[in-house]
């Protein structure tokens, strides 16, 4: 399951098993935010810490970890939502472009980049 805002992170891990959770490592003391961080804890979580060029694949499905990279985003007005988790999910001939929260910063960044950011459907 994806959720891209951290609000709905807490519930989740409390209503079934979860292995695993992405962390882009962005400084954040928010009450959602710390109460994701004490639900994983509770259940033993395991937090990873994506960076680009990561991939995870299993059963057909490939995740690619397209942001957030190297050197974070810093002193933009809105690093939390800058420096998100951007993946690209891929099933066979289907593609999925999940931005989080990025913004125009990161959205700059992807461009330049030259990742392939098209999805199909």
């Amino acid at each position: 399951m994806y959720c891209d805002h951290v609000g709905g992170c807490a519930p989740i891990i409390d209503a079934m098993p979860v292995r695993l959770l992405f962390d882009s490592g962005q400084q954040y003391s928010g009450r959602a935010f710390v109460d994701c961080m004490h639900e994983a804890a509770m259940h033993g979580v395991q937090i990873v810490r994506p960076q680009r060029g990561d991939r995870w694949s299993d059963d057909g499905v490939t995740l690619d970890i397209l942001a957030p990279s190297l050197p974070v985003h810093a002193d933009t007005g809105d690093d939390i939502n800058e420096n998100s988790i951007v993946a690209m999910l891929s099933y066979h001939a289907f593609r999925e472009l999940f931005m989080g929260d990025a913004g125009e910063s990161s959205e700059a960044r992807l461009l330049a980049s030259g990742a392939d950011l098209q999805p199909t459907f």
